[in-house]
């Protein structure tokens, strides 16, 4: 099912979510809807079996070959998957660094969509040895619970290799079902379901705020810091963060929220 698209087409409803939360971000924050992991390897594992899991990972899933045109970010797209990959993968000694904030570290740097790929990996070797893959993505490329499957593959490819796999169905292929007729069937019952049980939902309960307090008056709130990037430890699935690698389409109808008071502390 895989590779049969040619041509741009639209993103799909989960990565549209995506591009929603992130078109705006001014170019210090492009960094934020990285994910980072820090996968440890198997001892004795040879750094030419890592590059050829991670080739073996991008030839299967398109959405680590795709690039995007978002000249018009009203109508963004998604180009063909490149048919080879140019990734060549680093290797970085370090002996007593912490892989998960390397890992972290490579995360902050963002990712041009129009013209890299949605992910890259770095080999960290201890003394010489391989000892984990760094591996960041974007999240608009495969969410966490993705991102957890890759980390699957990854090992068996690293500790049983299948050997060459059709391509997984990859984001314009899901994409051109949600735009098909049934697909924008589904699209419009959802939005009758959530337009009735929104109007039919009793109006929020409101609290009066409580008194002042005794005193000297609080300080005002000084704002969060910037979010960091996203980390997931080598063993378990991300923060936030097939097969195919898209983000799930349930990301493109978040839940209604429950009610909350109309004031703030």
């Amino acid at each position: 099912m895989g590779e049969r698209m040619s041509e741009e087409v639209p993103l799909s409803l989960g990565q549209l979510s995506v591009w929603h939360d992130i078109r705006e971000l001014p170019a210090r924050r492009w960094h934020e809807p990285n994910n980072a992991a820090a996968w440890r390897l198997p001892p004795g594992v040879s750094p030419a079996r890592v590059r050829t899991a991670v080739r073996t990972l991008a030839a299967r899933h398109p959405s680590l070959r795709t690039r995007y045109d978002l000249h018009d970010a009203d109508t963004p797209r998604q180009l063909p998957p490149d048919a080879d990959l140019d990734e060549d993968l680093t290797a970085l000694e370090g002996a007593d660094a912490d892989s998960l904030a390397l890992a972290a570290g490579l995360a902050a740097e963002p990712f041009h969509l129009e013209r890299q790929l949605p992910w890259r990996a770095r080999l960290l070797t201890r003394d010489g040895a391989p000892s984990h893959l760094l591996f960041v993505k974007h999240h608009i490329a495969a969410d966490a619970w993705a991102q957890e499957l890759l980390h699957q593959e990854f090992r068996q490819e690293l500790t049983a290799p299948r050997g060459p796999v059709p391509a997984a169905p990859g984001p314009a292929e899901l994409a051109a079902e949600q735009y098909g007729p049934a697909g924008l069937r589904r699209q419009a019952a959802a939005l009758d379901h959530w337009t009735h049980t929104l109007t039919q939902a009793p109006p929020p309960h409101c609290r009066a705020p409580p008194p002042p307090p005794a005193g000297p008056s609080r300080p005002p709130c000084t704002p969060p810091p910037p979010a960091p990037p996203h980390t997931s430890s080598p063993n378990a699935p991300g923060c936030r963060s097939p097969a195919s690698c898209w983000p799930p389409t349930s990301a493109a109808w978040p839940a209604p929220a429950a009610p909350t008071p109309c004031w703030s502390s």
